[in-house]
């Protein structure tokens, strides 16, 4: 398997008390092992969360006392969104799975992923595409020889309606 990728670095900008702008963060955090919920495994999965918020619109004029990224959080917050690098090993498959949220991903790198869906369908990606996924159940493959890697936003989103019902999140 190809080298692991090197993890993008992260800027943060913020306002010192004259209202100027200053780079309040400026590090690479740490892409860490991820249990995939399918097979336990860790060891092809790694995940870090760059930043999350918890109020829409975002309050951009609270000082910046700590990290705003919780790398335990899972899910989206009501009412905020989240910033999330992802990589997939090669041969690693996602379970399928539904959040209540608005997700736009985005393939960084890798050499032929897939995503599915729950009707059958399965579209190949290539480095550069986004996917807007809106409360569907999908799974994601990576059936290449090299790391994959996305940056996923995910934007809370009221439950998504069909028939009449509620769809309900659906977890890995």
């Amino acid at each position: 398997m190809a080298e692991l990728l090197k993890a993008p670095r992260r800027i943060v900008t913020g306002h010192d008390e004259q209202g100027k702008a200053v780079v309040v963060v400026d590090d690479r955090p740490d892409i860490t092992p991820r249990e995939n919920p399918s097979t336990g495994d860790a060891a092809l999965l790694r995940a870090a969360l760059f930043w999350s918020n918890s109020t829409f619109p975002s309050d951009n004029t609270t000082p910046l006392t700590e990290d705003a990224a919780d790398p335990r959080a899972r899910r989206t917050p009501k009412g905020g969104s989240v910033l999330r690098i992802s990589d997939m090993g090669s041969g690693l498959s996602s379970p399928l799975h539904r959040t209540i949220s608005l997700d736009y991903a985005i393939l960084l790198a890798g050499d032929h992923v897939e995503m599915e869906l729950d009707d059958g369908a399965v579209v190949r990606l290539e480095v550069g595409d986004i996917v807007i996924q809106r409360g569907t159940i999908h799974a994601w493959h990576n059936r290449g020889k090299e790391w994959a890697r996305f940056a996923f936003i995910l934007i809370d989103a009221a439950p998504v309606t069909a028939g009449g019902q509620e769809l309900p999140e659906v977890l890995p």
